[in-house]
Parts: structure tokens; C-alpha cells; sequence
């Protein structure tokens, strides 16, 4: 596991497993958070010698992107997606009172990025559907 630490911005937690990247994050994040997360995913997702591939992001907490990195964030997911990666499953965590807010943030960036993306209520949801997928090749639905 790779654990990364910014303070003030932001914090993540990036390991591989089965057919994903599992991302554990905490915001909030800048563009320079983002770069180097998209550099520990790039490293992780080597691990899958260039097949296809999806994102388990784990968000925790009132997890804001700024305009900067919202835009690295873009740019981070379309290499990624030129390196395997074939969509997204994100789960908030400990934001009950904002998480529709930051989903609409969140999906509207994922398809400025082309990135089809599914969210579900808990992590064990989100696993689950990433396993049924497992031999499937892009998600079908685009939340």
C-alpha cells in the first residue's frame, strides 16, 4: 500500500487488488494532491500489464476539489483511461449531509473526463458490482 499525506490538502491511500485500484481519499485536494495520486495510481495499475481495468474510489469526509485540480483531475483520468482504465465506482463516506452535493460535483467531472462512473452507498456495494463486472469491458451505466 502507498499512502500519501498533504496537509492541508488532502490525504490517499492507493493499493491495487483483482481488476482495480482501490483509492482511499480525504480532501481537500490541490492540483499538485492530484498529480501525485495520478502518479501512484499509474504505478499501481502496472500491475495489470496493460488490460482493462477500473477505479474503486473510497471519498471520505467533505472532500472539495479545487477549479485547478479539478481540471488535473480530468486530465489524470483520460491518461489513465489510455493505460487500461474503463471506469469508476465511488462510495462517500462520513458526509451524510453533502454527499448529493459531491456527487454532482464529482459526475459532472468524471464526464467532462468520458469516465463512466457508478456510486453506490457503502464500499461493500461498490466491490460487489466490481466483481460481477470483473469480465466485462466498459461499465454500462453512467451512474
Amino acid at each position: 500500500m502507498k499512502k500519501t499525506q498533504f496537509r492541508p490538502h488532502g490525504e490517499c491511500n492507493i493499493w491495487s487488488e483483482d481488476n482495480f485500484v482501490v483509492v482511499h481519499t480525504y480532501g481537500p485536494w490541490d492540483a499538485e494532491h492530484v498529480r501525485l495520486g495520478h502518479q501512484l495510481i499509474m504505478e499501481e495499475a502496472k500491475a495489470f500489464n496493460g488490460k482493462p481495468w477500473r477505479m474503486l474510489g473510497i471519498v471520505h469526509g467533505e472532500s472539495i476539489h479545487t477549479v485547478e485540480s479539478q481540471e488535473e483531475q480530468i486530465r489524470a483520468i483520460r491518461i489513465q483511461q489510455a493505460h487500461g482504465r474503463i471506469g469508476t465506482a465511488l462510495v462517500w463516506v462520513d458526509a451524510p449531509e453533502t454527499r448529493q452535493f459531491l456527487a454532482e460535483i464529482f459526475l459532472k467531472m468524471y464526464a467532462r473526463a468520458g469516465e463512466p462512473v457508478q456510486t453506490f452507498p457503502d464500499e461493500a456495494s461498490a466491490r460487489a458490482w466490481l466483481k460481477e463486472h470483473r469480465e466485462l469491458g466498459a461499465c454500462n451505466s453512467p451512474r
